[in-house]
């Protein structure tokens, strides 16, 4: 492995490693103001059901905090991974390095369809969040548990559609001849060909189409739309485990194709979709005299 290749793979994410360390210092700082918070409720001179409020209320902020530091732990921000022996580990460790540029094959991003999604939605989302912001710190004076509750559930919420924006806009899949890798401004994961078994394309949004067809007809669901379609390509060891997903669609189509070709020699292909059989129209004629 060239130290080169590693050093500037480690430049280019270093910042979001200080990242990381900050957002841990940040949570680690909320902690402790809320254990601060826990004590001073039950030192304070109220009745019983005030107090137990107060303290439940900044118990649950405690454990949120606590899940929020696990989470962030386990992400590999700042991290040039690789998969081995059914575990990430640092790509340092690995004696061959994979998924490098190769101008044999070009780099796959994500859909320009995707993009659009995330601006609506981060968008949409975001504003609400932002406008909670202002509205809790006017009525801190008045409802400080609420205020407070509703400022940490933006911040958190804020959080995540930054980074779901950063990384569906940076994503980059490149392969090479040892395998691929697939980095954002956050992480790089690089994955050997020989530790793929299964790629599978499936509809996330199955279980809840079930779950309409079957209910459909009760009282309530006749005027709601059944769940779309959520198709993606899952990549599994031979254990099972999910190491990468990709979605249905990706960009350029003819490097998608490439790679999805490259995954099927070494992979074994079930696609969902192909396996579907649509009614037909007296099929569904039928079900309607029914």
């Amino acid at each position: 492995m060239s130290p080169s290749v590693i050093q500037a793979t480690d430049s280019g994410i270093r910042r979001v490693a200080h990242y990381k360390t900050a957002l841990h210092v940040a949570l680690a700082a909320a902690a402790i103001v809320a254990i601060m918070m826990i004590v001073g409720e039950l030192r304070r001179d109220a009745s019983h059901t005030t107090k137990a409020l107060g303290v439940g209320v900044r118990v649950v902020w405690l454990l949120l905090f606590a899940w929020l530091a696990r989470v962030v732990g386990r992400l590999h921000w700042g991290e040039d991974v690789t998969w081995f022996a059914g575990r990430w580990v640092p790509t340092r460790e690995v004696s061959e390095l994979v998924g490098l540029a190769d101008a044999r094959y070009a780099p796959v991003v994500e859909h320009r369809d995707s993009h659009k999604g995330v601006i609506f939605w981060c968008a949409t989302i975001g504003l609400l969040a932002l406008v909670t912001i202002p509205g809790a710190a006017l009525h801190y004076a008045e409802e400080p548990l609420y205020s407070a509750s509703a400022f940490i559930g933006a911040c958190v919420v804020l959080v995540f559609l930054a980074h779901t924006t950063l990384t569906t806009f940076s994503r980059v899949i490149r392969m090479d001849d040892a395998g691929f890798s697939d980095g954002s401004v956050f992480e790089i994961r690089r994955v050997p060909w020989g530790a793929l078994a299964h790629f599978n394309r499936v509809n996330l949004n199955a279980a809840a189409q079930r779950d309409y067809d079957l209910n459909r007809h009760r009282a309530g669901r006749s005027s709601s739309s059944r769940p779309i379609d959520l198709w993606v390509w899952k990549l599994l060891s031979a254990d099972g485990e999910e190491i990468v997903r990709l979605d249905d669609v990706m960009a350029p189509p003819e490097a998608f194709a490439q790679l999805r070709a490259k995954i099927g020699e070494y992979a074994t292909v079930e696609d969902g979709r192909s396996d579907l059989v649509m009614p037909s129209e007296d099929d569904e004629e039928d079900e309607g005299d029914a």
